[in-house]
């Protein structure tokens, strides 16, 4: 469930992005996990890789050349 300090928060939140009401009283089984391995880390868009490019990186080939 997710819990917020002032219900205005959470209407302005969802009024914002109506598909939040459906995940207001959710069940998170794995949260503890994921903010384990994730911890408070946020998608910016800032230095995003593409999937293709970081195979890439990884295995340090042009699939262009291959």
């Amino acid at each position: 469930m997710i819990e917020v300090s002032d219900e205005d928060v959470w209407d302005s939140n969802r009024q914002a992005d109506p598909h939040l009401k459906s995940v207001r009283f959710k069940s998170w089984p794995y949260y503890s996990q994921w903010l384990e391995i994730f911890g408070k880390d946020r998608a910016t868009g800032e230095n995003a890789v593409d999937p293709l490019d970081l195979f890439q990186e990884l295995m340090h080939v042009d699939l262009e050349q291959v």
